[in-house]
């Protein structure tokens, strides 16, 4: 299995980020530049700056600038929070459409018609990884907790090649 993966020093990315959970469904523009392995910055922007965050390897800071609030989280205290083992490594794939983790050779692989599933588990997660066949990206991530009580969505799309040649998603839709 061939997956097409972003490579970079520095990227920065104009993206449209779509979020739906039971109590809220929400559409946005966001400014994005991500120092590999180092720092992830986010602006959000409805006219004037509506958040800011800032992602480093130990701590997550959200300014709330619209309600004037502001959070603090360490990347531990969010792994306990969702009862997942969450790094930066993990967040940064995310956001720019990477696997959420290396592929094992005890991995399951489908070839479908449209894409490719890669079956992942990682600690009490199953992950189900969708493969474009055409580009080689990753599109689609469908994760869900062993006991069936946490399920997560995460669809990448509108793929554009950046300045240094990376393919990259421009919109990102998770719920």
């Amino acid at each position: 299995l061939v997956i097409s993966e972003s490579s970079f020093e520095y990227l920065k990315l104009k993206s449209k980020i779509d979020f739906q959970s039971e109590n809220l469904s929400q559409s946005f523009p966001a400014n994005v530049h991500i120092k590999k392995d180092s720092i992830i910055w986010i602006s959000v922007s409805v006219g004037i700056e509506a958040a800011r965050c800032l992602i480093t390897t130990d701590s997550i800071l959200f300014m709330d600038r619209i309600n004037r609030k502001y959070y603090c989280l360490s990347i531990p205290e969010l792994s306990e929070q969702f009862n997942f083992e969450f790094n930066f490594g993990l967040l940064q794939s995310l956001l720019i459409g990477n696997l959420p983790f290396k592929k094992k050779n005890n991995d399951l692989v489908v070839l479908n018609s449209l894409y490719t599933s890669l079956f992942q588990q990682a600690n009490n997660i199953k992950i189900e990884n969708q493969i474009d066949n055409v580009n080689r990206k990753l599109t689609t991530i469908l994760a869900e907790d062993i006991g069936g009580k946490s399920k997560l969505g995460i669809s990448y799309s509108d793929f554009t090649e950046e300045v240094n040649g990376q393919v990259v998603p421009h919109a990102i839709f998770a719920k």
